[in-house]
């Protein structure tokens, strides 16, 4: 039987995740407004080479500062224009306090993972805050079905969606992923190809 030419094929090419680089931690502003440190901001100029490889044609960026600058550089390396996608954001915890301690923040984040469909922490369940995440980047994927494409985000999100694929352990992978780190898979099975760099260290998300 011949195939409908009206009919694409999937493709298998490389997803690009990118989690942001270090954010300066003011306890006097929600995370989701934090900016990236000068150490943050030399750390992403050198993982821009890393992604270079895999050809990425298009960058996309969660709204939040401390991703728009990661974009931005890595934007500026591999000579591509940022995008805003509203759905990149991380999980929405507006409101919460701020952790005085990074056990107590760990603990927390760890509650998100093993009760997933409950607002354990801020205003959107682990459940909720990847299907968020997952709908915004398939809708991207969709638009764009032969190209390498990158996505700068959030360390909550990005492993939640990745667990979701079954790349990995969503809770282990959010202790492994350094800021910044970049996940790279095969789409659309999903294969975990590589992630770099380490060691990990977690703080806002």
């Amino acid at each position: 039987m011949s195939r409908d030419p009206g009919v694409r094929v999937p493709t298998t090419r490389t997803l690009l995740l990118i989690r942001h680089a270090h954010s300066r931690v003011d306890p006097g502003r929600p995370p989701e407004e934090w900016s990236l440190t000068p150490r943050g901001s030399s750390e992403a100029a050198i993982v821009a080479p890393m992604l270079a490889p895999f050809g990425p044609g298009r960058l996309l960026s969660s709204p939040e500062p401390k991703a728009m600058q990661t974009a931005e550089i890595l934007g500026r390396h591999l000579d591509l224009d940022v995008q805003i996608v509203d759905g990149l954001r991380e999980h929405d915890r507006t409101g919460v306090p701020f952790f005085g301690t990074q056990d107590e923040f760990e603990r927390r984040v760890k509650e998100l993972f093993e009760r997933p469909a409950e607002r354990v922490s801020g205003h959107e369940s682990a459940e909720e805050a990847c299907r968020r995440f997952s709908a915004a980047l398939e809708d991207i994927l969709a638009s764009y079905p032969d190209e390498c494409m990158a996505f700068v985000t959030h360390g909550t999100v990005m492993s939640l969606f990745l667990g979701r694929l079954g790349a990995a352990e969503p809770l282990r992978l959010w202790h492994r992923l350094g800021m910044p780190a970049y996940a790279a898979v095969e789409w659309p099975s999903g294969r975990l190809i590589e992630l770099a760099p380490e060691p990990a260290v977690a703080d806002d998300g």
